[in-house]
Parts: C-alpha cells; structure tokens; sequence
C-alpha cells in the first residue's frame, strides 16, 4: 500500500540522509532504496518516494528544536544528492523525475506543519527532478541563454549522435513536466 512504501522509503532516505553526515560516499541504504523502488509499481514508487521527501521536509529530525535555515538548506542539499545517486544507480531509463514531480505537488501538507520557506524547498526538489532528465553537455560551455542556448542543443545533438527519438522523449518530458508546474502555480 501507499502508507507502507512511504514509511519504508522514509526510514531509508532518513538513514541515508544520517550517513551523508559521516562523509560516507554511498550506504547499503540506497541499495535497499533501489531494490524497493524496483519491486514497486510506477504509482506506489513514485508516491512513495514524494511522502517521504515531503516528510523529511516537514519533519528533518526526531528533535523538538526547529532547525535554521542553514540546517534547512543542507538538508535540502542532501536530498537533492540523494535524488541525483538514485537517478545514477537507477539509470535514466528507469527514474521517473516527472512521476515524482506530480507526486511531490499532488501531496498537501496541514498548513501549521507547512510554511512557505517549506515551499521553497520543495520546489528546489522539483527543480532536481527536472534538471536530472536533462543530459548534462560534454564540454563546459558557461552560460548561455536565448537563442545562443538554442543553437548549443542543436550543435551538441548534431556533435553528439543523440538520436532524434531521445530528443523527441526529453522535449515531451519537459513540456509535460512544464504544463504541469503551470497548472500548479495557477491552482495553488
């Protein structure tokens, strides 16, 4: 059921979150994290997967003390780690950034638990989610915006023998993942 994959990736990604403090590169606890999400259906996996990085939002700590922004903001930092060793163990293939992305908005938190600075951070996970479908380019190329961006996508498709079927999957993700962030903000 959805309450016992979320409390199973809870108690996963919390211990994962504990060993990032020990400087440990990786745990046995994203390896149970990958078999989990395996074993699930799409649905399951993905709610699953948002609750519980929701829950690690809204609750980081078993302690009373409300944690600073500073604390906040590693915390976010380590979940969006966290969510890029998913996306590198699990390969591109197989995470669904927009699966969770529709989860992490579908879910509304009581509104005393939830501020806006805890909006933030959820959509600084989104923002994760998102930016890991897209393939990072083979050579640093600063930033570029506009037209200059454009004509970058199109020399490095060219450059790199993406195929046009990728192309094409990465762009209905985006404008899929795009039209339902608008829909949200319109929502909400």
């Amino acid at each position: 059921t959805a309450a016992v994959s979320r409390h199973i990736f809870l108690k996963l990604l919390r211990k994962e979150v504990m060993a990032m403090d020990n400087a440990s590169q990786s745990s046995e606890h994203l390896q149970m994290v990958c078999a989990v999400h395996a074993a699930l259906s799409k649905n399951l996996r993905n709610d699953g997967l948002a609750a519980s990085i929701l829950t690690l939002l809204a609750e980081p700590s078993s302690a009373e003390v409300m944690p600073t922004r500073r604390e906040r903001n590693q915390l976010v930092r380590k979940i969006r780690l966290l969510l890029r060793r998913l996306f590198a163990t699990l390969g591109a293939s197989y995470f669904d950034g927009c699966g969770i992305v529709e989860s992490l908005l579908s879910f509304d938190f009581n509104p005393h638990n939830w501020s806006a600075r805890d909006e933030e951070d959820k959509g600084r996970i989104i923002l994760e989610c998102i930016a890991l479908h897209v393939p990072a380019p083979a050579e640093e190329g600063g930033s570029m915006r506009g037209k200059g961006m454009k004509k970058f996508v199109k020399t490095a498709e060219a450059s790199n023998g993406i195929p046009q079927e990728e192309v094409t999957k990465l762009k209905k993700m985006l404008v899929f993942a795009r039209k339902l962030m608008i829909t949200w903000c319109v929502v909400d």
